[in-house]
């Protein structure tokens, strides 16, 4: 009977820790970009899945390049930054993000690749490789694990971004990184997109 009661507790445990995993590794936000951001670059709130909480918010300076601060909502804690490099075409930025893990700051690149069809980002942080590369011809983007060629996040524009003000919908399926990461990433992308649109 004891064995048996083992062998349940055991069992339920496991499932629990499941459960619980699962759970932190899928994450939901929606992601509004402010409809007006005048002299400086795109600034975003970061709302829960249904577009109800302000989690995050992507904050820009003034100045020729793009410069961005990523913040807890309501406490504002800085937790991410990026500052873009003056380029003719390929954007370039270095980032700075908080990791809880370790309470130290970690820097690291976003690059665009070239590519004819589609957009292709280099993510290099804390020695890692990711990919941030769009389907050509869809709303959708994939941040890839290099290493191993798993899908860490991905992000899908929301259609009426075309004709109102930019959304997201991201989904993250790992704890690999911190999830401003990917913050940054859209941010840079959307960046991007309106600097070849100015051509």
């Amino acid at each position: 009977m004891l064995k048996i009661f083992s062998f349940y507790f055991v069992f339920l445990y496991i499932n629990i820790l499941n459960v619980v995993d699962a759970t932190g590794r899928n994450r939901t936000y929606l992601i509004k970009k402010d409809f007006i951001s005048g002299f400086k670059g795109g600034e975003f709130t970061v709302y829960d899945s249904n577009g109800k909480i302000r989690q995050y918010r992507m904050e820009s300076k003034f100045g020729i390049t793009h410069d961005v601060n990523v913040h807890t909502l309501p406490s504002k804690k800085l937790l991410a930054k990026l500052k873009a490099k003056v380029t003719a075409i390929m954007y370039k930025a270095t980032i700075t993000i908080f990791d809880n893990d370790s309470n130290k700051w970690i820097n690291g690149t976003i690059e665009q690749n070239y590519k004819l069809i589609g957009n292709k980002f280099t993510i290099l942080f804390n020695g890692n490789l990711l990919l941030m590369e769009g389907t050509p011809f869809s709303l959708n983007t994939q941040f890839i694990d290099e290493s191993n060629g798993n899908t860490l996040a991905k992000f899908r524009k929301r259609v009426t971004s075309y004709f109102w003000r930019n959304k997201y919908d991201l989904q993250i399926l790992s704890n690999k990184y911190p999830d401003t990461l990917y913050f940054l990433g859209i941010a840079a992308r959307d960046h991007a997109n309106k600097k070849i649109h100015r051509g």
